[in-house]
């Protein structure tokens, strides 16, 4: 078994990331995104992704941006998104009918049992893409809402995707700070939006977001993700509310330094592994704002390689060797989780 020993706080790794200049080949599940729902004629695509890219990477410089690495659509790859993320909005948007866009009835669904009408958030939406592929696969807009720190990253995402027809600007919340301060009067109030959703989301969504902060504010995020969860849902409904995403992980959890930017808050800042991931929502669900309010938290990830077939644009989530495992030079791992909460009523 490798050491998955945490490193001291102090003993930040160095990894180094790298810019593409260019876009050899779309992939064909985000060309098929463009295609069909932007109509943006793939002779054009390449070059088209790569002018927003450029744009968007000189005021944002995450190593996502830099690397095309967004182009892979981590929400659709993700092992939860068909049964618990895609099929209840879905089924959601089948319901509407006349009430389209409003809060409908909870359902009786024979195979999964009393479903509440699903809300859907994407933090850290980046362009929109996960959002925009949701949409695609026939997810209802009116159920979807997405949050960003940079106005600018939305802003190119609806010039990606060329649908501010479609599309609503007041489904993206932005500025979406996890780190605000829940209880200071500028929440909800323009210096924060997220407020807005506190207790209505039942699918949330974080992808690249956790790894960008350290431990203690990482636990601010989890806290921040408690507060945006629906509390209502009724216990027997075998349907609690999920946080589901992925980030850069490691068998050796702890502070990692990324070489080549001066840019800190652009970093993978602490990376975990299962373990130091469990323990981290123990520890927010204790303490005294969840802890008689909890009634079942149920965390589950797994250290896996995130492997992309560029040209096709599937990502596949291989085991890791016992030496890639044990490797602390930043080679990345992907961390996979899932995390069902539900509160007593």
């Amino acid at each position: 078994m490798p050491d998955t020993t945490p490193c001291p706080a102090t003993a930040a790794r160095p990894y180094e990331t790298h810019v593409e200049p260019s876009l050899a080949v779309v992939p064909r599940l985000f060309a098929d995104v463009l295609t069909s729902y932007s109509h943006i004629p793939s002779a054009q695509q390449a070059e088209h992704i790569t002018r927003i890219r450029d744009r968007a990477y000189a005021v944002c410089p995450y190593p996502c941006i830099g690397s095309f690495r967004y182009l892979g659509l981590d929400l659709a790859a993700h092992p939860a998104y068909a049964a618990h993320v895609l099929g209840p909005l879905v089924r959601a948007g089948a319901g509407a009918g006349a009430g389209h866009g409003h809060h409908q009835p909870r359902r009786e669904d024979p195979d999964l049992g009393l479903e509440t009408e699903p809300l859907f958030l994407d933090v850290g939406t980046c362009f929109g893409q996960d959002v925009r592929k949701l949409i695609h696969d026939g997810a209802p807009a009116e159920r979807i809402y997405a949050s960003d720190v940079s106005q600018d990253l939305i802003d190119c995402g609806f010039d990606l995707f060329r649908d501010d027809d479609r599309l609503s600007r007041a489904r993206f919340l932005c500025p979406g700070d996890m780190l605000a301060d829940v209880m200071s009067s500028d929440v909800g109030r323009g210096a924060d939006r997220l407020a807005e959703l506190h207790g209505r989301v039942t699918i949330l969504h974080l992808t690249t977001v956790f790894h960008l902060f350290p431990l203690e504010q990482q636990k601010t995020v989890a806290g921040r993700c408690l507060r945006l969860l629906r509390k209502d849902i009724p216990p027997n409904s075998g349907h609690p509310a999920l946080i589901l995403g992925g980030q850069v992980g490691s068998a050796h959890p702890g502070n990692f330094a990324r070489k080549n930017s001066k840019m800190h808050g652009f970093s993978h800042v602490y990376r975990h592994n299962v373990q130091s991931w469990q323990d981290m929502w123990v520890d927010v669900a204790a303490r005294a704002e969840w802890r008689d309010r909890i009634a079942n938290l149920d965390v589950r990830s797994r250290l896996v390689k995130r492997v992309m077939d560029r040209e096709a644009g599937t990502i596949s989530f291989p085991e890791p060797s016992e030496d890639e495992l044990q490797r602390e030079d930043g080679a990345a791992l992907w961390h996979q989780f899932e995390v069902r909460v539900m509160f007593r009523r």
